[in-house]
């Protein structure tokens, strides 16, 4: 695994390199331009400086360095030892007196040339006269050398600079560039770039945060887009009963039902087609009560295998009226739940109900109930036609209805949904089990 690079380390290390690429180049500077060093401090190179008890010791090569000149002069003002630019400065002099030393020392305007001078007595006590003579030229060098060293330091700023935009200020323009982005919408926005570990987390957090919000953008268009769905379905499943109840009525109302056998088979249709309206209006409410953050959900500890049994025997006649084979297993014992009877009474219902719409004569059911590990399971299975793929993800989904070939008694498209809906609110799940040539509704509940 790869190590991660903090990005304090980082900046450390950085500044670390800044400050050791500095050094090296004031030292490579003075390394190679020690001439011009030494004729930067041309203002430190005066007599009382250089002076010693042995004139042949003194530095000359300094004042030589620095384009001057060296001369050490007797008791009588002569020259005895010179050194230096000895062609520019010195011609043919070889003594000089009090006042030519006096008019030397003067600071006047338009000399080039600046001298100082110093006493000093040898180790004999003899006494003689240090005169130094230096450019005045010689002082701008200093200014040269940290010019040089302004320009290095500026370039090593840009590349730290440079260095920094990339593996810090880049990635952070990156961020704020995605986050605006996805402010306007796009939450497919993603980064990827190579940087220290905070940005790097931060990148795998910006990932998770626009994939979360992609996936809730995309669930809110697909309830949208259901809800359109289901008020369209609730139209049609209202309207077509309803249409049928005032043609019949307004049959009823024009005579048109001739024979009292005609006027009683007009009422058996508005009387089913009404039962339809209203079996589709309590399912709403049902569905909406379910689905409402305020309902009052209450539950009590019962036996699930006596329940079962009850809603078995009440579906036993209308299953074999119906030609279908209907197998129970049920435990003998009690299996307590903690329920609420109506709601899960109303899931099995709807199940059975539904393996009843949607299959034929001959269709075998079964109903079982078994405990397991973290609680009961109850399957409804049948044998028959099964469910379209098209259907299979959207099955618990209001007004969601087979194809014609699991569709023979209608029914209102809720029955399953308010199944979903009833087993969740008891913490448990009810899903469609994968099992070849079969429908098997498994629902699962907590002890």
């Amino acid at each position: 695994m790869k190590p991660k690079r903090r990005l304090f380390n980082s900046l450390m290390r950085s500044y670390i390199l800044f400050g050791f690429t500095i050094i090296v180049i004031n030292a490579t500077l003075g390394f190679f331009m020690k001439d011009w060093l030494t004729l930067g401090k041309a203002p430190e190179l005066t007599a009382g400086a250089l002076v010693r008890t042995d004139y042949e010791n003194i530095p000359y090569d300094k004042v030589e360095a620095a384009g001057g000149r060296v001369e050490i002069l007797d008791e009588n003002g002569r020259i005895v030892y010179a050194n230096g630019n000895a062609g520019t400065m010195a011609g043919s002099t070889t003594a000089y007196t009090p006042e030519e030393l006096l008019f030397l020392l003067e600071d006047r305007q338009g000399d080039k040339l600046r001298r100082t001078l110093a006493s000093f007595r040898d180790d004999t006590g003899k006494r003689y006269t240090l005169l130094v003579t230096l450019p005045k030229e010689g002082n701008y060098a200093q200014i040269y050398i940290n010019y040089t060293l302004l320009m290095l330091f500026f370039l090593s700023v840009y590349l730290f600079s440079r260095w920094t935009a990339k593996h810090i200020t880049g990635p952070l323009e990156k961020i704020v560039q995605a986050i605006q982005r996805m402010r306007d919408g796009h939450f497919n926005e993603r980064l990827s770039f190579e940087s220290d570990y905070e940005l790097t987390l931060i990148q795998d957090h910006f990932n998770e945060m626009g994939a979360s919000l992609e996936r809730t953008e995309r669930e809110k268009k697909e309830i949208e887009s259901g809800k359109k769905q289901m008020l369209l379905d609730l139209s049609h499943d209202l309207k077509t009963p309803i249409t049928t109840i005032q043609g019949y009525v307004q049959a009823l109302q024009l005579g048109m039902a001739d024979s009292p056998q005609k006027h009683q088979e007009y009422l058996g249709i508005i009387y089913n087609k009404s039962r339809i309206v209203t079996s589709l209006i309590e399912d709403m409410f049902q569905l909406a009560t379910l689905e409402s953050p305020e309902y009052p959900f209450r539950s009590e500890v019962g036996d699930l295998a006596e329940l079962i049994r009850r809603i078995a025997i009440a579906y036993y006649d209308v299953f074999k009226h119906k030609g279908f084979i209907m197998d129970v297993r049920i435990p003998d014992k009690t299996v307590n739940v903690q329920m609420n009877e109506k709601l899960v009474h109303r899931a099995v219902s709807n199940l059975l109900s539904n393996a009843l719409q949607h299959n034929n004569a001959g269709t075998e059911v079964s109903l079982s109930l078994d405990e397991i590990e973290s609680g009961v399971r109850l399957e409804i299975c049948d044998n028959g036609p099964g469910i379209p793929e098209a259907l299979k993800n959207t099955l618990f989904q209001p007004f969601k209805k087979g194809d014609s070939a699991r569709t023979s008694s209608g029914g209102t498209g809720l029955g399953l949904a308010i199944a979903h809906k009833a087993v969740q609110l008891h913490g448990g799940t009810l899903r469609l089990r994968e099992v070849p040539d079969k429908t098997v509704f498994e629902i699962t509940l907590p002890i």
